[in-house]
């Protein structure tokens, strides 16, 4: 009979344990780890779909769906004016145009010009993606050159997470 009393005890603690062993391990992004933060009671089902072994553990579901067009040309739009072509055919850094229906094409496996062997955007890895480095200010530290992008000041948190989900996402 005492066993009934603490059975919702151990069901707690053994919920508990499972959820904060969720580490897959991969090095998974900051992102991965506030988006779990906002589970409420699914991440107990979560927990005991990873431990049976599941490759849907409800992590990728979880994580916000960034459209290129819709989540992240506004945001070149917006922010990177040297790299956008004025009505004059005309811009300021030439070398890399972020023009909507043009960006993308520049960005995705093409090679930096500032860090040689690395690409602007290397699909699945923002740690090597200069693009990441440079928007966040550590390019220098990984061998690139130039200032931090855009040079007005770096993006709102909220913009670097979804060009960080972006890049994790191809």
């Amino acid at each position: 009979m005492q066993l009934s009393k603490f059975s919702p005890l151990a069901f707690l603690l053994t919920g508990m344990l499972a959820f904060t062993g969720c580490d897959d391990g991969d090095g998974g992004s900051d992102t991965d780890t506030h988006e779990s933060d906002t589970h409420s009671h699914e991440s107990d089902t979560e927990s005991h779909e990873t431990e049976t072994g599941s490759e849907t553990d409800g992590t990728d579901t979880a994580a916000p769906s960034v459209d290129y067009d819709a989540d992240i040309q506004p945001i070149w739009t917006a922010s990177c004016s040297c790299h956008i072509s004025g009505g004059d055919g005309t811009m300021s850094a030439p070398y890399l145009t972020l023009n909507d229906g043009m960006s993308l094409d520049e960005l995705v496996a093409v090679d930096s010009t500032q860090l040689a062997g690395m690409a602007r955007v290397t699909a699945g890895d923002p740690s090597n993606s200069y693009l990441w480095l440079k928007l966040n200010n550590i390019h220098l530290d990984a061998g690139g050159s130039g200032n931090v992008m855009p040079p007005a000041g770096m993006l709102a948190q909220d913009d670097l997470d979804k060009i960080e989900a972006w890049i994790n996402s191809l």
